[in-house]
């Protein structure tokens, strides 16, 4: 199972990765608009509140539900 730390630290590594690529493709304007999404991510020294949701299927029903 992968851990809430393990995908904080992929969706990181995800934004610098998209960021830079748009910036490539010459898209600088969406590598903007996507740093000041990710903005509080990409500052590590900053702290952020993570709120984590966990999918829970109801075996009964078979519907998908979030419980939080």
């Amino acid at each position: 199972m992968v851990t809430l730390q393990e995908t904080l630290n992929q969706t990181y590594e995800w934004s610098l990765d998209r960021i830079k690529k748009l910036n490539d493709q010459n898209m600088s304007e969406d590598a903007d608009a996507l740093r000041s999404e990710f903005g509080d991510w990409l500052d590590r020294d900053s702290e952020s509140d993570v709120l984590s949701l966990e999918y829970i299927e109801d075996f009964h029903e078979g519907d998908t539900i979030i419980e939080i």
